[in-house]
């Protein structure tokens, strides 16, 4: 909703870019996940940086594995790795939907 005082139901994701602090804390401050400036530009660098890291390494859509390494790096490994979008038992949304509503949404 463009909120960048936004908190994900999970309580993990926060700010305009919703940045998972349970991912990306290493990375990212919870001040930095709630500056809708900073969010958005280490969102896009994070992007890019996922995007070209792949380049001539996977069968796999690399935007898709960007898109899906900003929800789960481990997952987004998986499948670049593998050129298929992992499946995991029991989570509430698979990887595939998640890129797919995210990219739909661009």
């Amino acid at each position: 909703s463009l909120d960048p005082a936004a908190v994900g139901v999970n309580g993990q994701d926060h700010g305009l870019a919703q940045i998972n602090l349970g991912v990306h804390s290493a990375t990212v401050s919870l001040a930095e996940a709630m500056d809708p400036e900073y969010a958005l530009r280490w969102t896009a660098a994070d992007l890019a940086l996922v995007f070209a890291r792949w380049k001539g390494r996977t069968t796999a859509d690399r935007w898709d594995i960007a898109v899906a390494h900003h929800n789960s790096p481990v997952l987004a490994k998986r499948w670049a790795e593998s050129g298929t979008a992992p499946v995991v038992e029991g989570r509430s949304i698979q990887i595939a939907d998640y890129v797919r509503k995210v990219r739909t949404a661009w």
